[in-house]
Order: C-alpha cells, then sequence, then structure tokens
C-alpha cells in the first residue's frame, strides 16, 4: 500500500455509520494516597484522592469509532443506577447517538473499578479490581429491536463486541449471524472473548492468540499452531477473513482462499498497557473496509493503529492524525 492509498482510506473513514452492538461497560478508577497499615488487617489504608470514569468493553469500541472519525450506533444495555447515567453522560459529551441503549430497570450496569494507590508524588498503580455485572439479564427482544431500528437508518458496517456479559445471547447472535449472512456488501466485524465459534458469516473475525485456539484447545502461541488455528477458525466461522492479534509479534491474516500473512508489529516491542487494544485494532480494520480497503490494507492500518494505542494507558482511542504521523515510518 502506498502513502496516497494510506491517506485516502484513513480520510474515508470520516462519517461511516457503525452499528455497534455488545457489552457496553464503565471503567471507574478510585484513587487513593498510601498512608498506613491498617492495624485491622494487613491492608493498606488509602486516604480518598478522587475518582475518575471512563469506557470499557463494548464502550472502548465504540470511543475508538468516534475517536477515528466515524458515527458509531451503540446498542447494548445498562442498568439504572448511577454507572449507566455516568456511561450516557459519557457517550452524550461524546456527541455519540444512545437512542439504541436499553435501559434495564432493576440492574447494575456492567462495570470495572480499579483501587489504584501510591504515595503523593508517585505514579498510581492498581492494587485490586472490583467487577459488577448485571443482576437482570439483558433482554434479547429489546436490544433486537434497537438493532433493527439502527438499521432501517442506514449503517455502513456492524461491530459486534462481545465481552461475555449477556447482550450477546443465542438468539441476538442468531439475528446477527442472518443480518451477516443477507448482507453480504455490508461489513460485519466480530470481536468475541468467550464465544467466537458461534458466529458465522461474517466480513472479518478479530480474535487474540488465546481466543483463535479455543477452537483447537490450546493457546496459539505459535506461529503452526496460529496457521492451523487461524485458518480453522475462520472456515469454521465461514468467515470471509480472520486477523489474529498477537501482542509484540504483531498481526496475522487470514483471507478465504489465500495463503496467512503475518505483520510484524508496529513500533515498540513493549507495551505500556494492552488494555482495550483490540478494540481498537477490529474498530480500525472494520472502518478501513467500510472505507474500501482490502483485508490486507486494513490489516496494515489495524496493525499501527494497534501500535499507537498500546503506548498509552488505560482503555484508549487514537485519532486521524496519529494515523496519518506513522507515514513518517515505512508502510
Amino acid at each position: 500500500m502506498n502513502v496516497n492509498r494510506f491517506k485516502k482510506i484513513v480520510a474515508s473513514m470520516a462519517g461511516k455509520k457503525i452499528l455497534a452492538i455488545g457489552d457496553l461497560m464503565l471503567d471507574e478508577y478510585v484513587f487513593g494516597e498510601t498512608s498506613r497499615i491498617s492495624r485491622e488487617a494487613p491492608v493498606l489504608i488509602l486516604k480518598w484522592r478522587g475518582r475518575n470514569v471512563g469506557f470499557g468493553g463494548a464502550s472502548n469500541a465504540v470511543a475508538n469509532i468516534a475517536a477515528f472519525g466515524g458515527a458509531p450506533v451503540p446498542v447494548g444495555c445498562v442498568g439504572d443506577d448511577l454507572n449507566g447515567g455516568d456511561l450516557l453522560s459519557l457517550f452524550s459529551s461524546k456527541g455519540i447517538d444512545t437512542r439504541g441503549v436499553v435501559v434495564q430497570p432493576g440492574s447494575a450496569t456492567v462495570c470495572k473499578t480499579r483501587i489504584q494507590a501510591g504515595g503523593m508524588h508517585t505514579v498510581k498503580q492498581q492494587i485490586v479490581r472490583i467487577d459488577r455485572e448485571p443482576t437482570v439479564p439483558p433482554d434479547p427482544k429489546r436490544i433486537i429491536r434497537a438493532a433493527n431500528e439502527a438499521l432501517s437508518g442506514g449503517v455502513d458496517g456492524i461491530l459486534v463486541s462481545d465481552y461475555g456479559c449477556g447482550v450477546l445471547s443465542e438468539k441476538v447472535i442468531r439475528f446477527i449471524n442472518r443480518i451477516a449472512k443477507s448482507n453480504a456488501s455490508m461489513p460485519v466485524a466480530i470481536d468475541s472473548r468467550y464465544q467466537i465459534q458461534k458466529y458465522r458469516n461474517a466480513a472479518l473475525a478479530a480474535p487474540n492468540e488465546e481466543e483463535a485456539g479455543v477452537h483447537k484447545g490450546y493457546c496459539a502461541d505459535d506461529l503452526k499452531k496460529i496457521e492451523i488455528a487461524g485458518e480453522g477458525l475462520r472456515a469454521k466461522m465461514k468467515a470471509t477473513a480472520l486477523l489474529i492479534t498477537r501482542g509484540n509479534q504483531g498481526i496475522s491474516l487470514f483471507e478465504n482462499g489465500k495463503q496467512p500473512k503475518h505483520i510484524p508489529v508496529f513500533g515498540s516491542s513493549v507495551a505500556v498497557d494492552t488494555t482495550g487494544a483490540g478494540d481498537t485494532v477490529v474498530t480500525s480494520a472494520l472502518l478501513s473496509l467500510c472505507a474500501g480497503a482490502s483485508f490486507i490494507e486494513a490489516a496494515q492500518i489495524a496493525n499501527r493503529a494497534g501500535g499507537i494505542v498500546v503506548m498509552k494507558q488505560g482503555a484508549a482511542t487514537v485519532s486521524p492524525d496519529e494515523l496519518m504521523e506513522t507515514l513518517q515510518c515505512r508502510l
């Protein structure tokens, strides 16, 4: 891919409307300053220093779509609690349409609370994480209804961001599979942590090494295993292409009828934080496809986006300008 082609694809991501269906989460960070050890138990006593909230899970994928210049339409579920309100407010602050977000009465919003501690003048480090999960299962009928309403308004692509928290039930997965089969011109991308094998007919699936190897009973942690697992999973899913993220080894692309392509990692091989990096990879690849990229072009752009985001703390995003800056390095 030459420089002009790269620039054209990245610029064409702007305005692409993406239905993002998945497990919407809030990331909560509670900061404390270490003071002393408790007399009651061998634990740190922290002085409260603040709280921040951010996007997590499928919400981070939605934020990545927006950061690349796309127009995300999130479909998912939040509870009628403080965290749900915080997440909806975060979406609104980014200008993201929340009409497809179902508010489930009596349920908790999926939230990961990270307690971070440190001295007054030191970087705060995570000492424990507390996870909150839905107390009422998301209603699949309401999720499908919200997705159909979004589709009726026209979208350029669909992202499935499945973190195993209940939005992607069997009924919703069957709905996604039917959409993918009957709308070949509209790319569907799958990012699923625990049940990727249940999806069919997508344009692209984007597991990591561990997720890709599950159907073979092992982690695809060397090139031979990756090639066996990758093509086997792509064929099983009836996906047009499969993109395996491989950490500091880069990414591997499997296309129907073609030899695998292994793309070396972009940038540093030592990541600062890999949290949410998969969201960045799959969203940049999907937006590239919607912008007219081939699968290998989408993989190359996604590899660069992933190399940028792992150098940032927490669940982060990448902008078109940051992608353009990578042109200083040879394509």
